[in-house]
């Protein structure tokens, strides 16, 4: 009986796991949290993000990125989660049971889910 197993597949994938930052893990599952929400709700809240966000913000994002802007997630940060607030609250998000480490959460806010938004917003949008 044969496998499909590679090892050297496999290693890479470990070493993936080891190299990965704390913040593409972050990322990662805020995005995997983000894909979660029903398409027709994505879709309503990207639409709602881009019609709130300049456009030269968006361009400059997109090349940029926005996790080097300086406090990005208490100042430009906050400013979306509310926008994405005004299409769907807190509360009706799906729970988050394990945090990004793996540990029990148990939580409902945006903070888990809208780097996923953004990121999502940013592969769209055609550079500037």
């Amino acid at each position: 009986m044969s496998t499909n197993f590679d090892p050297e597949r496999q290693f890479d994938a470990d070493m993936e796991k080891e190299v990965m930052s704390e913040d593409d893990a972050l990322k990662t599952w805020c995005r995997a949290n983000w894909n979660k929400l029903p398409e027709t709700i994505r879709e309503d809240c990207l639409s709602h993000l881009k019609a709130r966000i300049p456009v030269p913000v968006v361009h400059r994002w997109k090349k940029d990125g926005y996790e080097n802007e300086m406090m990005f997630h208490f100042h430009a940060g906050m400013q979306i989660r509310n926008i994405l607030r005004e299409q769907l609250t807190d509360d009706k998000l799906p729970e988050v049971v394990m945090d990004h480490e793996g540990r029990p959460y148990g939580s409902r806010n945006w903070d888990d889910y809208y780097t996923g938004a953004l990121d999502e917003l940013l592969e769209k949008t055609d550079a500037g």
